[in-house]
């Protein structure tokens, strides 16, 4: 699965569905950060919107439909969509969408705001589709049958911590900076926990739109993700993104 890559991302969706019919829970995880700012998706856009946001974005739309028709009352598929605590550092928003395609615009801004930025995009989707799924469940398109009406499928987004992986390659560090952060970076391990915790845990059933912080610990993300209208005009601008490789 390349998500830089909308067409390797179709690709990699329908040669799942064809090789498998059962998927009932789908984690984003992968990611890019720090990447130099000339780097770019093959579609043309920041590298870091289109791995980070848009190439998993497509890649939820098109297994959606096999996660809802695993669901069940007593089997809800689940959609965890890994944010990180950068989001909270994104200064430009709301969010300009010269700023995720190639740009001057873009240009003006460095790899790190560009990092926070898709991860202030992906929380805002995150927020856009539990309100999508919610929505289906109003219009009878199903429901767990539960007395707290959780969508068949739901939507958590979380920030897994600051784990010691190798995302962190692309940074130039003095050997003291490397040194302070190998104190602040914790194990790989503990990277899972809070995925784990909202793809299987019985109490992430009611969880959908929730925004999980370390470890596995109910939070709030940047306030300026929850405005509606922007959400709207992020989802519109994602789904033209994606249209022609629905």
């Amino acid at each position: 699965l390349d998500l830089s890559d909308l067409n390797k991302v179709k690709e990699a969706a329908e040669t799942f569905i064809s090789r498998s019919s059962n998927l009932n829970m789908l984690i984003c995880n992968a990611g890019a950060m720090l990447a130099p700012i000339e780097e770019l998706s093959v579609q043309g856009y920041d590298l870091h919107f289109g791995v980070n946001a848009l190439g998993h974005f497509l890649f939820i739309q098109k297994l959606l439909p096999l996660l809802k028709s695993l669901s069940s009352p007593t089997t809800q598929s689940r959609i965890v969509w890994v944010s990180s605590s950068a989001h909270y550092y994104f200064i430009h928003h709301p969010i300009n969408s010269e700023n995720l395609r190639d740009t001057p615009s873009r240009k003006k801004l460095d790899s790190f705001q560009l990092y926070c930025q898709s991860k202030f995009v992906t929380t805002m989707l995150a927020y856009r589709l539990a309100e999508e799924l919610d929505k289906q469940l109003e219009e009878g398109e199903g429901s767990t049958g539960n007395s707290n009406k959780s969508p068949n499928v739901i939507c958590i987004h979380l920030d897994p911590g600051n784990i010691d992986t190798d995302v962190w390659r692309n940074m130039d560090l003095s050997w003291l900076t490397r040194k302070f952060l190998d104190l602040t970076l914790y194990p790989v391990s503990f990277g899972v926990l809070s995925q784990l915790f909202a793809a299987t845990a019985l109490e992430a059933t009611g969880y959908n739109g929730k925004y999980l912080q370390p470890w596995a610990r109910l939070g709030e993300p940047n306030p300026a993700t929850k405005d509606n209208a922007e959400q709207e005009k992020l989802w519109t601008f994602c789904m033209d993104a994606i249209k022609d490789y629905i």
